[in-house]
This record gives C-alpha cells, structure tokens and sequence, in this order.
C-alpha cells in the first residue's frame, strides 16, 4: 500500500485513461471525426470533459494527499452517477473507485475524507446504469457489491454515517432478492451482506473503547432501561424474531440471523431475572408463573 501511495497520482491517471479508453467504444461519447480534425471542447460529453480536467489538473501534483479529496473523485462518481453511461463504462468506473479504497488513498488524514467516503457510499448505491445484456449487467452488480463492502473496510470506513451503512444492507439485500438474477450473483450478494454485518459488528468494542461509539447507540444496546419493557413489549418482540424466521421465502441468511436474535432476547430475559429479584422489582404474580411446576 505504502508504493501505491507513492505512484498515486500516476495510478489515478491510468484509471482515467482505463474509463475513457471504454467510454470511446460507445458511439455516444466518440466520433470518427476525431481523427481528422480535433474535436472542440463544448462538443465534448460533460463526463468526458470532467475526465481530461482531472487528468491535466494531476499534472502539477506528485500526491492525492495534497489535493482535495473531492476533486479527484467527482468525475468518476459522476460516471457512476450518470443513467446515461452503459454497464460496461460504469463497471470500469465502479472499478476504479474500488481501487482507491483498497489503496488506501482515502483515509482519515485526507482532506475531507469524511465527506468522500459518504457520497461514495451514496452515489453506488444509488447507481443507476443503461441496460445492455443480462451477464454483462450482472457484472456491474457485483462491482457494486464489492465497491461497498471496499467502503466499509477502507481506512474512513469509520466515519461512514449510520444512513450510509443501513443504505449498504439495504442495497446487499436488495440486489440478493432479485428474482430475476443468477444464483451466482445472489449467493455473492448474500456473502457480502455477512461481511458487512461482520464488520459492523467487529468494529462495535474497538469504537466503544476508542469513545467514538455515539451514546445513544451505546445506549440502546446497553441500556438499563431496558428493564423496564412491559410484557406485551417483549411478547411482541420475541413474536416478531420467531415471525420473520419462519418466512420461507426469505434467504436462509437472515431466518438464521432471526434464530440467532430470538436466542439472544431469551438469554436476556433469563439473565436479567435473578437480577430482578434480588432488587425487588419482579411482580409477584411474575415470579409465581416463573417458578410454578409448568413455568
């Protein structure tokens, strides 16, 4: 990664050259006149004209770490962005911005990396792209799973906001619930959802023992108010975990995952009892139906 960082600058211009080069076979954005005489600016595509930008603006600089973040991401995000560009010319864009992130050249000393790592995440997942042929579709999908699983773990991957994240496993297990779609693609978007959760959930001590853990989300999942749910509540709540398990339809991923919270509610209810008692706080009638011969 430290050579990478090196050589960043040349790295972004080869991208560049890579999304041109696939945006040249697309009638839309080349002409033959161009090897006759050289084409004016204003008649070029917007998208393209962003491209050389970039590629001429680089000229003066030796690190991404001097320029602003968002400058040298924007005409690749509005490739991604555009509904216009086909399959192949937003996967090779797509690419790209999966290779900055394992690159590392977005981390948390980068000029406004938070900002960066959030439009990324909201521009994919909001990709847009012209239809051309079903695999070649289904390939763009797939980089479009691999570009947010690359986001999360990228060095800002922590500074992802929680709409950003939830819009990730929303897109995973959109993507995964496709009808229409291999069983390849769905068992891959399936395989990135379990990523993402995993490094959700690995990330939960290191944030909270780095005090980056926002308190209400510390408090929500630790909160001793959660003591004071009415039955009914958690009635409700383990009537909800069991419903959603045994939804046939649904991917084995999340009736697992379902199974797994429904334990978890159990064991939280059992552990939390003996605590009750000692502090008086369990309702007569509660104890009684806890420990009579058919509790």
């Amino acid at each position: 990664i430290e050579s990478c960082m090196e050589s960043s600058v040349r790295i972004v211009k080869g991208e560049i050259h890579n999304v041109l080069s696939m945006m040249r076979l697309n009638r839309r954005y080349s002409s033959n006149t161009r090897f006759l005489r050289e084409i004016p600016a204003a008649a070029e595509s917007p998208l393209v004209r962003g491209l050389k930008a970039l590629h001429e603006s680089l000229a003066t600089f030796t690190d991404l770490q001097d320029l602003d973040t968002m400058t040298w991401l924007r005409p690749f995000l509005d490739v991604v962005e555009s509904a216009e560009t086909s399959g192949p010319i937003t996967g090779g864009a797509l690419s790209s911005l999966s290779k900055f992130l394992l690159y590392g050249f977005i981390n948390p000393g980068s000029p406004r990396a938070a900002e960066a790592v959030n439009i990324i995440a909201h521009v994919v997942t909001r990709c847009r792209f012209e239809r051309t042929d079903h695999s070649g579709d289904e390939v763009v999908l797939m980089r479009i799973l691999q570009v947010l699983l690359d986001c999360l773990r990228c060095p800002a991957g922590t500074m992802l906001t929680d709409q950003c994240v939830w819009d990730m496993v929303q897109s995973c297990y959109d993507i995964g619930r496709q009808p229409r779609l291999s069983e390849l693609l769905q068992r891959t978007a399936e395989h990135i959802l379990m990523q993402v959760t995993l490094t959700i959930y690995a990330r939960f001590s290191e944030l909270q023992a780095e005090g980056k853990l926002a308190a209400d989300m510390e408090d929500c999942l630790r909160c001793p108010a959660g003591t004071m749910l009415t039955d009914q509540c958690v009635w409700d709540m383990v009537q909800s975990c069991y419903d959603i398990g045994r939804q046939p339809r649904l991917s084995e991923l999340l009736q697992r995952t379902a199974e797994h919270i429904l334990m978890q509610v159990t064991l939280t209810i059992y552990a939390r009892f003996s605590e009750l008692q000692a502090e008086g706080k369990l309702a007569a009638d509660m104890e009684d139906c806890l420990r009579c011969p058919a509790g």
